[in-house]
C-alpha cells in the first residue's frame, strides 16, 4: 500500500510521489526525476497556501553529483525548500504537516527536526539516490539560495531577459539591457539625452550599475577578456562573451541585475542554449543554409609544426624569432605580419595566432589586400580564435586614420575568429559561398562620411550564398559629441546577393543602420535572424530594394532620430521597410 494515500486531496503532489516510491526498486533514476517533481509541485503549494512567501523570477539550475539538474527557481525562501523536499523525502503524512506547520509558524527547531527525520528515513530505507539529492540541495549549492544582487528595492528600473544561441566549443559575444524611468526619450542632439547606457560618443548613463548576480554553470563568462565572477560588476555590457565548457551541450543561464537613481531591480535571467553546429537551431521562417556553420578549417599540415607547408600560413606577432623572410611560417618560426597579395587557395588556410601585438595592415594606402581563392568544395580559410575572447586583431596600419582589407580573388572563402579593430573586411572579389563568423568589426572611423563595416556585397557581380553568423559590429563611424558631420557607417548591407544568411549578429552604436538593403540592387532571398540591434544613429534594418526578406526573432532597441548640422540622421526606425526602393515578393517581420 502506498505511503501517500492520505494525499488524496491534493492530486498534484500525489502523483508524483506516488511515482517515486513505485519506482524505487525497478527505476531509481525514473523516482528521483519523480522525487524531484514532486517537490517542485510541493514547493509551488506552499506559496499557494503562504502569502507571505515571494517567489524568485530567476531561475537557478544547480547540478548534483549523479546527473539530475535541481530547478530553484520555484523560491526565494530556503525554509520553503528544506522544508518542501524533506517532508517528501520522509514519506509521512507527519512530515507533510510539519512542513505546513514550520512554514506557517516559521519554527526552525520543527523544520531541523523534520530534516534530520527524513534523512534518518531515507538512510534506513535505503535510499541512497534521494539521500544524495537533498543532501546535494543543502551543502553543494548553497549558490542556489541567494544571489549576489540581493533584494530588488526599485520597481522604476528593470533588467531585461534574454535567451541566446551558443554552438558547441565556440564562443559568443552576448550584451545585456535594462529600462528605467531616468531615460530621456528625445532625439538625440548636441545635447546628448540621457541613454539606458553610456553612449560611447557622450552622454550619460541612466543605468548606473550593472551587477551579476549568479554565473553559468557550464562555462566561463568575461567582460572583454576578464573572467567574471558573482557579484562582478559590469563596465560596459556590450563588452560580455560566453564561453561554454569544451563539449558541453544543454542549457545553461545567469543572473544580473541594473541600478538607477530610484534602487535596484530584481534579478533577470539570462538563458545559454549550446548545441553542436550540425543541430543548430534556426530562428522561426528561416531556412538552414547548407554551409559555413557545420565546417572546420582544414586540418593543419602534416610538416607542421617543425617545418613549413606550401599554401599554408602561420603568424604570430608576438613570437620572438617570427621572420617575414619566409614565405608561410610555421608553427615553430612564424611570419610576423600578414604579406600584401598574400594569397590562400582552396583547402588551404591562413592562421593568425591569438597575440598581444595587433596586425597592422600596410602603411601609406588606405586599404591592404590578400586573395582567397577557393572553390565550393574547398574553400579557402583565414583562421583566428573561435572560442576564446582574446581574438587576433587586424588593425590599421601605421599613422593611418581609415583603411580596408580588400578580399580579393574567386570567393568561395570563410573568415573565422578575428577582430577587425579599426581596419574593415571588404570583399572585392567574386561573392560567391563567403562567410564571416564567430568575429568582430569594430572602430572602423570612416572619414569620407560614408560605407559598411562588413563588406560582403560581390565585387565582381552579383554573389550567392553570403553567411555572418556570430558577428559583431558596434562602434563603427565615429561621431563627435557636436555632432557637426553625419557618418552613415552601416554594419551589413545587401547589394547585389542572392540568399544572404544575418544569423545571431549584434550591432551596437554604430552610425548607420545595422542592416540595409541598398537602391539598384538586386539583392534576393535575406534572412536575418535572432539579431540583437540597439543604439544605433539610424535604423536596426533600412529595406529600399528587395526581393523576398525575413526578419525573424530579432530584438532592436534605444533608437533615435540624431539631429546633424549636416546630414539626414535617419529615421531612428526599428524595422524599416522604405519606399525609396523597388520592392518585389514577400517581407516578413516575425516575432521581433
Amino acid at each position: 500500500m502506498s505511503n501517500f494515500i492520505f494525499m488524496a486531496e491534493w492530486p498534484e503532489l500525489q502523483e508524483p510521489a506516488g511515482e517515486a516510491e513505485s519506482l524505487l526498486q525497478a527505476d531509481l533514476r525514473a523516482a528521483c526525476f519523480y522525487a524531484r517533481f514532486a517537490m517542485e509541485r510541493a514547493v509551488h503549494w506552499v506559496y499557494r497556501c503562504e502569502l507571505g512567501m515571494v517567489k524568485s523570477s530567476y531561475d537557478h539550475t544547480p547540478s548534483t553529483p549523479f546527473g539530475i539538474r535541481i530547478r530553484c527557481d520555484l523560491v526565494i525562501n530556503r525554509r520553503a525548500y528544506c522544508v518542501a523536499i524533506c517532508a517528501l523525502a520522509g514519506w509521512s503524512r507527519y512530515g507533510i504537516a510539519n512542513m505546513i506547520t514550520a512554514v506557517v509558524y516559521n519554527r526552525p527547531r520543527c523544520i531541523g527536526w523534520l530534516i534530520v527525520k527524513g534523512l534518518i528515513r531515507m538512510i534506513t530505507a535505503r535510499h541512497i539516490r534521494l539521500l544524495a539529492l537533498a543532501l546535494t540541495t543543502f551543502f553543494i549549492a548553497p549558490n542556489a539560495w541567494s544571489g549576489a544582487c540581493g533584494t530588488q528595492t526599485s520597481s522604476s528600473v528593470t533588467a531585461i531577459p534574454f535567451d541566446f544561441y551558443v554552438v558547441k566549443n565556440k564562443g559568443r559575444w552576448i550584451t545585456l539591457s535594462a529600462t528605467s524611468n531616468d531615460i530621456e526619450w528625445n532625439n538625440l542632439n548636441e545635447g546628448w539625452p540621457t541613454r539606458y547606457k553610456a553612449f560611447k560618443y557622450g552622454g550619460g548613463s541612466a543605468i548606473r550599475e550593472w551587477k551579476l548576480d549568479s554565473l553559468p554553470t557550464h562555462g566561463d563568462l568575461y567582460e572583454g577578456t576578464t573572467k567574471l565572477s558573482a557579484g562582478s560588476t559590469i563596465s560596459d555590457p556590450d563588452e560580455l562573451y560566453f564561453v561554454p565548457e569544451l563539449n558541453f551541450t544543454g542549457n545553461d543561464a545567469f543572473g544580473y541585475c541594473v541600478t538607477d537613481s530610484s534602487g535596484r531591480s530584481s534579478v533577470a535571467e539570462v538563458k545559454l542554449n549550446t548545441s553542436n553546429a550540425a543541430s543548430y537551431p534556426m530562428p522561426l521562417g528561416m531556412p538552414r543554409p547548407d554551409f559555413g556553420i557545420n565546417e572546420e578549417p582544414p586540418e593543419d599540415p602534416v610538416e607542421w609544426p617543425s617545418s613549413e607547408a606550401t599554401g599554408f600560413y602561420y603568424i604570430d606577432s608576438d613570437a620572438s624569432n617570427c621572420s617575414d623572410a619566409n614565405t608561410y611560417g610555421w608553427p615553430d618560426q612564424p611570419r610576423c605580419t600578414i604579406e600584401t597579395n598574400a594569397t590562400i587557395e582552396a583547402g588551404r588556410k591562413m592562421v593568425l595566432a591569438r597575440s598581444a601585438l595587433p596586425y597592422q595592415l600596410r602603411s601609406g594606402l588606405t586599404w591592404d589586400q590578400i586573395y582567397l581563392n577557393g572553390t565550393a568544395d574547398n574553400p579557402a580559410w583565414l583562421v583566428g580564435e573561435d572560442r576564446l575572447p582574446d581574438k587576433p586583431k587586424i588593425t590599421l596600419g601605421p599613422g593611418l586614420s581609415r583603411q580596408e582589407l580588400r578580399l580579393q580573388g574567386t570567393g568561395n572563402y570563410r573568415i573565422t575568429g578575428i577582430d577587425f579593430d579599426g581596419a574593415n573586411p571588404n570583399n572585392r572579389g567574386v561573392g560567391d559561398n563567403v562567410v564571416i563568423r564567430y568575429s568582430r568589426v569594430q572602430n572602423f572611423p570612416s572619414t569620407g562620411g560614408g560605407g559598411t563595416s562588413v563588406g560582403l556585397s560581390s565585387g565582381d557581380g552579383p554573389g550567392t550564398n553570403v553567411l555572418a553568423f556570430h558577428v559583431n559590429a558596434n562602434d563603427n563611424g565615429i561621431v563627435s559629441s557636436t555632432l557637426e558631420e553625419e557618418r552613415d557607417i552601416h554594419a551589413f548591407v545587401g547589394s547585389n546577393q542572392h540568399n544572404f544568411w544575418m544569423v545571431d549578429i549584434m550591432c551596437s552604436e554604430n552610425a548607420g543602420d545595422c542592416v540595409q538593403l541598398t537602391n539598384g540592387n538586386t539583392t534576393e532571398n535575406v534572412y536575418v535572424g535572432r539579431a540583437i540591434m540597439h543604439s544605433m544613429m539610424e535604423n536596426c534594418t533600412d529595406f529600399k530594394d528587395f526581393h523576398n526578406f525575413v526578419v525573424t526573432e530579432s530584438s532592436c532597441w534605444d533608437i533615435r532620430n540624431v539631429a546633424y548640422t549636416s546630414g539626414s540622421g535617419g529615421n531612428a526606425q526599428n524595422f524599416y521597410v522604405n519606399d525609396e526602393g523597388v520592392q518585389q515578393g514577400y517581407g516578413y517581420i516575425l516575432n521581433n
